[in-house]
């Protein structure tokens, strides 16, 4: 595995309303998934395809308690 880059967060970039639509879109997950998880899935959706090769990296989906 290629040694990990290092990056600022880009969350600072995200709007009210980019976050207004994650937010939403985990209310409306049948297991309540993670935003940090429904932000990942959603770059490799969008950006996956650039990778030299596709990259399978499976995401424990940990059931939110609150």
């Amino acid at each position: 595995m290629p040694e990990q880059a290092r990056y600022a967060w880009p969350a600072s970039k995200l709007t009210e309303h980019d976050m207004f639509l994650v937010w939403r879109a985990r209310e409306m997950s049948p297991q309540k998934t993670t935003i940090s998880a429904l932000i990942a899935n959603a770059c490799r959706q969008e950006y996956g395809h650039l990778a030299d090769a596709p990259i399978e990296m499976a995401q424990p989906h940990k059931k939110r308690t609150t």
